[in-house]
């Protein structure tokens, strides 16, 4: 019979990793390791790393690396979950660039010359502490449930997950039977070892060794092996060879110490090679609760032919700048939200954002304000060519647009905004209801462009408060799927509004400031905080 001893290796690529072990076993040490190990052998340039960090501080001494997109606690949820949606929006985009390539997966992609899509590893460290600090009863997916959906569509798109947990029932049957690559380190009971590797162990491994382990072969069972410590220097002697006094050492902060020097180190490495400044992992940055309409960077002067676009703000992606785009194929918006949600805000920042965007001759501003007068500053743009403050100068404004079911298409493009829309009603109950008489009412007019105003140049964008589109006109702008819903997570169950099922159930237990939105066109959804002019 052959014995003999060799260095383990994990290849990611190939398989999820699923550690198990009781406390105090070694699970930490092992993902330590590993993450060091990865960052030593790839570059950011190809890896990036995002670590949810449940069971204390053991892996903050990595969150230097270069390759580290974002360190989190279990505590955070709002950024776990902003974590899952990056993953599963990055997922989907690879499906895309993948299909386009013939790639059949990530390494194809890079055999085939592509080196702009680095692998994605999520490493979670206690995964039940993550379970419990995330769970929601009202909730109709759970943590285990956004895991098992990653694990089974993102290692072909380079996302690979590395999982570790005290007892094999916290990972849950659907993800460890995804999770091929499965670590046992001491277990509670004997019988615990086969429920991880499959196979039946003859001893357990004693508490004595931490970091002493077994892993599935197929021809040989379980093999034993040793965790290393996180280290890249060979060991000075035999007594600090791995596992020799693992825990001694784990207790003082020597280890820890050792190990911040070495992300130390390659962090130093990475910025002196050429080009680094310019690759940097995607971090996990919570939305900020105000943002100024000045900071999203100098208006760009755009071609008024492919429509309109505005920056309004934030997208809780990749914090990028928020647009909101008319055009001949989703002319109209709706802003709609709860009282003090920041509707009449969000319409203030839309209008300033395409006036600067825009010259006067070619946009034009037709405002129906509300009886509070939110938008009386827009008066003062020279492309506000109507103004009527709820019956106040409505006559005007009526006649005007009455004259626009006659305008010549694209020259310029009109927006008729209206705030309040509620409000409005109330005081406007013959132009904005059911009209009778000879001639069309503002309502009916507005339907009419409502219907066909895209290809006319013609543009609505109204803020109200709604549960249901109750009117034509609210009908007909819901219908087309545009515009923003403020606050998406303070709505009654069953709500649909713009297409879309309320409330989001990842926004029910998140900070709502006013101005935090779901950006929504057609099937594309974003949150955003919406800008103050």
């Amino acid at each position: 019979q052959e014995c003999r001893q060799e260095p383990f290796a994990l290849d990611l690529a190939a398989a999820h990793l699923a550690v198990v072990g009781a406390p105090g076993s070694g699970k930490t040490m092992l993902l330590r390791s590993l993450i060091l190990s990865l960052a030593a052998a790839h570059t950011p340039a190809d890896l990036w790393l995002y670590i949810i960090d449940a069971g204390g501080q053991g892996l903050a001494p990595l969150a230097g690396l270069p390759h580290v997109g974002a360190l989190i606690q279990a505590r955070e949820r709002e950024r776990v979950r902003r974590l899952i949606r990056m993953l599963d929006s990055a997922i989907r985009e690879r499906q895309d660039r993948l299909r386009a390539a013939d790639a059949a997966d990530l390494p194809a992609y890079r055999a085939a010359g592509g080196r702009d899509m680095p692998a994605l590893v999520l490493v979670i460290d206690k995964l039940a502490v993550l379970s419990e600090e995330l769970r929601d009863t009202r909730s109709e997916t759970s943590i285990l449930d956004d895991l098992v959906r990653l694990a089974r569509v993102g290692r072909p798109c380079g996302v690979h997950l590395a999982i570790s947990a005290d007892r094999v029932g916290d990972l849950s049957y659907r993800l460890l039977s995804l999770c091929d690559a499965r670590i046992a380190l001491r277990q509670a009971e004997i019988h615990d070892y086969a429920d991880v590797l499959g196979a039946r162990v003859s001893a357990p491994i004693p508490p004595t060794l931490p970091g002493r382990g077994l892993c599935p072969h197929a021809d040989h069972g379980p093999l034993e092996l040793q965790v290393a410590l996180p280290s890249l220097e060979p060991p000075a002697s035999d007594e600090d060879a791995p596992g020799a006094d693992l825990s001694a050492r784990a207790l003082d902060g020597e280890l820890a110490a050792d190990l911040r020097d070495q992300v130390a180190a390659i962090a130093s490495a990475w910025r002196a090679t050429p080009g680094a400044d310019q690759v940097r992992p995607l971090p996990v940055e919570l939305l900020p609760e105000r943002v100024a309409l000045g900071g999203l960077g100098n208006p760009v002067v755009a071609d008024i032919r492919a429509g309109l676009a505005a920056p309004i703000g934030r997208e809780s992606m990749a914090l990028a700048v928020a647009e909101l785009r008319l055009d001949d194929d989703s002319p109209h918006a709706l802003i709609i939200g709860p009282r003090r949600s920041g509707k009449t805000s969000a319409l203030d920042t839309i209008l300033r954002g395409l006036a600067a965007r825009h010259a006067p001759g070619e946009l034009e501003l037709l405002i129906l304000d509300g009886p509070r007068g939110g938008l009386a500053g827009l008066r003062e743009l020279p492309h506000a060519t109507c103004y009527a403050r709820a019956e106040q100068g409505a006559e005007a404004l009526i006649a005007a647009v009455a004259e626009l079911r006659r305008a010549a298409a694209h020259a310029p493009r009109r927006i008729i905004a209206i705030d309040d829309y509620t409000l409005c009603r109330e005081r406007l109950r013959d132009q904005l209801g059911q009209g009778y008489g000879p001639e069309p009412n503002l309502l009916a007019n507005l339907c009419d462009l409502a219907q066909s105003g895209g290809q006319q140049g013609v543009h609505i964008l109204m803020a109200t408060t709604m549960a249901y589109a109750d009117d034509a006109l609210l009908r007909a702008l819901d219908g087309g799927r545009g515009g923003i819903i403020l606050w998406p997570g303070r709505y009654d169950g069953g709500t649909r509004l713009l297409g879309v099922g309320l409330p989001l159930a990842e926004q029910r237990d998140v900070e709502q400031p006013p101005g935090r939105a779901l950006l929504v066109r057609d099937d594309d959804q974003a949150i955003i905080q919406i800008a103050l002019a």
